[in-house]
């Protein structure tokens, strides 16, 4: 049987374009696969208050969003994750 799901462990979202609609996401995660979990980062969009699925990866609009996302993570503890270090 199939698991193949995403759990969100950690998740930090910023309003690049200050409409109060579409947040840009960064988020740690527990991927659970047939083979075993592994963790790892991912960007993610929202609208609405749902996560939006894209293929080929969420685009970011800038540099500077990019880091705004990692200064988030890194004062809420969490941005130097990594599968051994959970």
């Amino acid at each position: 049987m199939a698991r193949n799901q995403v759990r969100v462990l950690k998740d930090v979202s910023i309003d690049p374009y200050n409409d109060g609609e579409n947040l840009l996401h960064l988020q740690w995660c527990r991927y659970e696969l047939d083979g075993g979990d592994e963790r790892g980062y991912r960007f993610m969009w929202s609208a609405d208050g749902k996560l939006k699925p894209l293929r080929g990866g969420a685009r970011i609009p800038s540099w500077n969003h990019l880091q705004e996302l990692m200064k988030k993570a890194e004062s809420a503890g969490w941005a130097n994750q990594d599968e051994e270090n959970v």
